[in-house]
C-alpha cells in the first residue's frame, strides 16, 4: 500500500477540499437552470426558436437504411468488420471490455427499482449485453439483454415517481438502451418480442416528446445534461422506429433541433 508523509497527506486533503468547494457554485447554477427551464417566461412571445430548427435542419433517415436493421449506430456490414477487428487487431482492448459485462454480473433490479441510477444502469446494461453478442455470438449475451430488456418493460415509472417521472435521466438511458438493443436485435428476437419491447419505445418516447415539445414561452437549459442526455435518448428510439411509427419523424427533429442548441453551448473540444 501507498505510503504518505504527513506534507503529502496534507496536500491530498487541501486537494479534495478545494475541488468540494469549488463544485459548489455549478451545483447553484444546476439549480438555477432547472428551475428557469420549469418556468414560462411570459415576455417571450411568438413561435419557438426549436420550430424553426425543427423544420430546416435534417434529421431523416437516410434511404438506404429504411428497412433496415440494425442501423442506429452500426450497419450489419460494419459489425462484420468490428467482429474481425476484435479478433485481430483489437483482440486485446475487446478482451478488457467484455471481461466484465454488467448483465451477466447481476440480475437487473425488480419494479420500481427507484433507487439512485438503479435504472440508469439497466439501460447501460442492455446497449452492453445486446453488442457483445452481436461481435461474439455467444447466446448467454443475448439471453442477459433479454432479460434486461424485459425488466425495463416492467418499470411502469421511468425513474423517480415524485420527481420528473418518464422524462429525466433513467427516461434517457432506458430509450437509449431498449431501443439501441431491439435495433441491435431485431433479427434475434420473435415478433412478439419485438412487439412488445417497440409498444414500450412508443409510450416512453412519446411522454419524453410531449414534455420537450416546445411551447410559446418555455426555455431549455441545453447545457444541462438534464436536456441532452433525455434528448439522446429519444433520438435512438426515433431511429429505431423510424419508419415503424409515424410519429417517429417528429421525434428525430425534435431532437435535431434541441442538439443544434446544445453543441452551440459548448466549444468543439466539449468543454464549457
Amino acid at each position: 500500500m501507498l505510503k504518505l508523509n504527513r506534507h503529502q497527506t496534507l496536500l491530498h486533503v487541501l486537494a479534495l477540499v478545494s475541488i468540494i468547494f469549488s463544485s459548489m457554485p455549478s451545483f447553484a447554477q444546476d439549480a438555477r437552470e432547472l428551475e428557469q427551464e420549469r418556468t414560462a417566461n411570459s415576455k417571450l412571445k411568438g413561435e419557438h426558436p426549436l420550430v424553426e430548427l425543427m423544420r430546416t435542419r435534417k434529421s431523416a433517415l437516410r434511404p438506404e437504411l429504411l428497412g433496415v436493421h440494425p442501423r442506429v449506430f452500426v450497419t450489419e456490414k460494419e459489425l462484420v468488420e468490428l467482429r474481425v477487428r476484435a479478433r485481430t487487431s483489437h483482440r486485446e482492448l475487446w478482451q478488457r471490455a467484455i471481461s466484465h459485462i454488467r448483465a451477466l454480473d447481476a440480475a437487473p433490479p425488480p419494479p420500481p427499482a427507484e433507487q439512485r441510477r438503479q435504472q440508469n444502469e439497466v439501460g447501460i446494461a442492455i446497449a452492453e449485453a445486446a453488442f457483445v453478442f452481436k461481435i461474439e455470438g455467444d447466446r448467454k449475451y443475448l439471453d442477459a439483454a433479454r432479460k434486461y430488456m424485459d425488466t425495463a418493460v416492467s418499470y411502469d415509472v421511468w425513474g423517480y415517481a415524485n420527481n420528473k417521472p418518464n422524462v429525466d435521466l433513467a427516461a434517457g438511458h432506458l430509450l437509449y438502451g431498449l431501443a439501441w438493443g431491439y435495433d441491435l436485435l431485431y433479427h434475434d428476437l420473435s415478433e412478439k418480442e419485438r412487439g412488445r419491447y417497440r409498444e414500450k419505445l412508443i409510450k416512453q418516447a412519446r411522454l419524453m416528446a410531449d414534455y420537450f415539445k416546445p411551447k410559446p414561452g418555455r426555455t431549455f437549459a441545453y447545457s444541462q445534461n438534464h436536456t441532452f442526455i433525455p434528448i439522446a435518448g429519444l433520438g435512438v428510439a426515433a431511429y429505431a422506429l423510424f419508419d415503424e411509427t409515424p410519429e417517429a419523424p417528429a421525434w428525430a427533429s425534435l431532437t435535431r433541433a434541441i442538439y443544434d442548441r446544445v453543441l452551440a453551448t459548448y466549444s468543439e473540444d466539449g468543454y464549457y
